[in-house]
């Protein structure tokens, strides 16, 4: 069955589209000279300067960018000359233009300040553009050629924004001047989503139900596209329920991602501790619980809340088992201490203080065995408490003998 979903998804997504009504662009985004920003000089540019940084803003940038910056606080808000950065096309095909870039304009200094006067342009169409600090986004400027002419760019005026950049850009053409700039808008979105949805053609394991829906998803999305979207509200819930459906698999991925690795920490717990005999009835647990969470890997229709309980219940019974064992080893060696050293032996000349510190952690450690004993606290939260009191065995006794304390985690 899963074999025979991945196949469709994998047909859905490698499959050439069949985009060719009027409000699906051509992308033209060739045309450009360096529309990923690694070159300042391939742009006519008038004020801006270029930035290695752009990973620090992936995905929406990356690589270089270009931007313009001006130092602005809250008492002493500064905001940026007039600047622009273009480029130039000539001897097009006459029609519609779409041109679209990754952007960031925002004012640091006081936030409270109307962010205006930064522009994506083309020809003599503009498109206003404000972010978040820090915060790309994606913007878009149509404009109708009718001499073969297209002048694209970005550009401030008058403006309250100290800081400006931009990369990425991209160009799309329409032989339609009528094209709907909403629509097209919507359906190049569309598009990139359809696009992401390839990583998970091969993806690792995911709960059935979500890669279905996902396939669904994928199906409805290209199938709208290629056959003629005519309805913004249509296009722009198809991408909502992709994007959900992208996201529901990203979380079905990571959940059983985690749900194997937890189940192989559990299973090495097992082999460790399998010849103790005091923790048979945990032992027994355990054993258990890697059986169910091998069986839900496989089965792959368990929901991310049941693998979260499951992951849960493998790390509660393996902690069970290492408490069993790991208290007795921990109360044996500091009753060996209390009965092997007296204050002035050979052993160190102990100190009172140093008999005293010995005996405190002992009383604290029989009282915390006492309460796992009655249930008042879990192995999970005591596992911590042992390994901090070996730790501190560690530092009263290691000078004098050597013991290994460790726990085989």
């Amino acid at each position: 069955m899963k074999q025979t979903l991945r196949n469709l998804l994998i047909m859905c997504l490698t499959a050439v589209p069949l985009w060719g009504h009027a409000q699906v662009g051509e992308d033209v985004t060739s045309l450009l000279v360096d529309p990923d920003m690694d070159a300042i000089n391939s742009w006519t540019n008038n004020g801006f300067k270029s930035s290695a940084k752009g990973n620090n803003y992936a995905p929406m940038f990356g690589g270089n960018f270009i931007e313009q910056w001006t130092s602005s606080t809250a008492e002493s808000p500064n905001m940026l000359a007039d600047l622009s950065i273009e480029q130039s096309l000539t001897d097009l095909p006459n029609g519609a233009y779409l041109f679209s870039a990754a952007c960031i304009a925002c004012q640091q200094g006081d936030e409270s300040i109307a962010l205006d006067g930064v522009y994506l342009y083309a020809n003599d169409a503009n498109t206003a553009v404000a972010t978040g600090n820090g915060v790309p986004e994606r913007f878009y400027v149509m404009a109708v050629v009718s001499d073969g002419n297209l002048n694209v760019g970005f550009k401030t005026v008058s403006t309250t924004a100290n800081w400006i950049a931009w990369d990425k850009a991209k160009l799309f053409y329409y032989s339609d001047v009528n094209v709907n700039e909403q629509l097209a808008v919507s359906i190049l979105a569309l598009q990139e989503s359809v696009a992401a949805s390839e990583a998970y053609a091969d993806s690792i394991k995911m709960q059935i139900s979500v890669y279905t829906a996902l396939v669904d998803a994928v199906t409805k999305a290209k199938g709208l596209i290629s056959n003629g979207a005519s309805n913004v509200d249509e296009v722009v819930a198809a991408k909502s329920e992709l994007d959900a459906a992208m996201e529901a698999a990203d979380a079905s991925i990571e959940a059983y991602k985690n749900l194997i690795a937890e189940t192989e920490v559990a299973q090495g717990v097992f082999e460790a501790y399998s010849e103790e005999s005091d923790v048979i009835d945990a032992l027994e647990v355990l054993y258990t619980a890697v059986e169910k969470a091998n069986a839900m890997y496989a089965a792959a229709t368990s929901d991310t809340a049941e693998i979260s309980q499951q992951i849960f219940a493998l790390e509660n019974a393996a902690a069970d088992v290492k408490v069993g064992v790991e208290i007795y080893i921990c109360l044996d060696s500091l009753g060996n201490i209390l009965n092997t050293c007296e204050v002035g032996t050979s052993y160190g000349c102990f100190s009172q203080a140093w008999m005293d510190a010995v005996e405190a952690l002992t009383n604290e450690m029989n009282a915390y065995f006492e309460m796992y004993q009655n249930g008042d606290i879990a192995a999970l939260e005591l596992l911590p408490i042992i390994e901090a009191a070996y730790q501190t065995l560690t530092s009263f006794w290691a000078s004098m003998i050597t013991i290994d304390f460790s726990l085989p985690l």
